[in-house]
Formats: structure tokens, C-alpha cells, sequence
């Protein structure tokens, strides 16, 4: 397995828990939960796989990286997820963004528009760029303004408004049930 931190994602595609996330562990023993670590469903999360059926997290953390035989655990590269266009703090009189035929804001191509409030799938390729599915792509910002916003599971937006623990604060407030992951 090496020690090569790489970047994966919390993946509930096949899993379909109902769980906001997973709790982390302290070692390598399932029961020895951690008090206040959580990864979210489809969160990034920068680590090493073991090759143990453990993930070490960046912090020195573990999460399983399967449940129930389902692995949970999948390379950053391999996730699609979705993304909407976001006008609501831009508030740009445009129609929508021009797709790009690379990561440079001048590489536009002028035949594709995505609209705002528009739903487009791809990689976040975490260098402020969207690669979508048809291998195009799109900045999340503009102007150092979110017009790109991942979209959650559940259909709402990522949008943090309550600090980087805004929604982990949330799920503990709600706290964990016997059956949580």
C-alpha cells in the first residue's frame, strides 16, 4: 500500500446508506470510534489506503474502506458527482458560463453554454476546475465568486455557511444512532 497520500472520496454510490457519513476510528478496530470525527458522504478525504481494508486519514485517523462487502472508499479521479450553476452571488446578467476545452479561462470553446442553475456531472479536479463528463471544462469561481457548486446527495448545495464544521456541528448536534456507520 505505501505511504503516497492521495485524495479519495466517501463513496455511498452502491452503499446507499442513509447515514450522513462515517465516523472515524481511533485504531484499526472497528468499535474504538473517534469522539468527533466524521467524513461526511462523498466528502474528499486525503489519506492512505492500507491495503488492510483500512484508509489512514491525513490526521492519523481510520475509516473501513468497506461496509457490508461494498467498498466505500474510491479514488478521487473516479467519482463523478453533480455540480449546479450558482448566480446568486455573482449575479451576472450572462445567460450561463461558456465551457472550456481546458483549465485556462481563455481556452473557450464559444459552441457549448451551460445556464445558470443548470446541473452539469464531473470531477472536481480540486485546482479550482470542473472536468464535466464530456471532458470539457468549467471554473468553480469566478472572480473569486463560487458560480460552480457541488451538489450533495440529497439534492442541496455544498455551500458552507456555517464555517468548515458548519455541517458536522449539524449531524452531531442530531447525534449518532446505534446503527451509524
Amino acid at each position: 500500500a505505501g505511504d503516497c497520500l492521495m485524495t479519495y472520496v466517501l463513496d455511498n454510490r452502491v452503499l446507499k446508506r442513509k447515514t450522513g457519513g462515517v465516523r472515524h476510528r481511533n485504531s484499526k478496530e472497528l468499535a474504538d470510534f473517534h469522539t468527533s470525527a466524521v467524513s461526511m458522504w462523498f466528502d474528499y478525504i486525503i489519506g492512505v489506503d492500507m491495503g488492510d481494508g483500512w484508509f489512514r486519514t491525513l490526521e492519523g485517523n481510520f475509516i473501513p474502506t468497506s461496509i457490508d462487502d461494498v467498498t466505500i472508499i474510491s479514488r478521487r479521479e473516479d467519482v463523478e458527482v453533480e455540480f449546479v450553476l450558482d448566480n446568486s452571488q455573482l449575479k451576472s446578467d450572462a445567460p450561463g458560463i461558456r465551457m472550456r476545452r481546458s483549465c485556462n479561462m481563455e481556452d473557450v470553446d464559444d459552441s457549448t453554454l451551460a445556464k445558470w442553475e443548470e446541473t452539469v456531472r464531473g470531477v472536481d479536479l480540486l485546482n479550482g476546475w470542473v472536468r464535466t463528463i464530456d471532458n470539457f471544462y468549467m471554473p468553480m469561481m469566478h472572480e473569486e465568486i463560487p458560480v460552480l457548486v457541488r451538489k450533495r446527495p440529497d439534492g442541496e448545495l455544498a455551500i458552507d455557511e456555517g464555517g468548515e464544521f458548519g455541517e458536522l456541528a449539524l449531524m452531531l448536534d442530531g447525534g449518532w444512532t446505534q446503527g451509524s456507520d
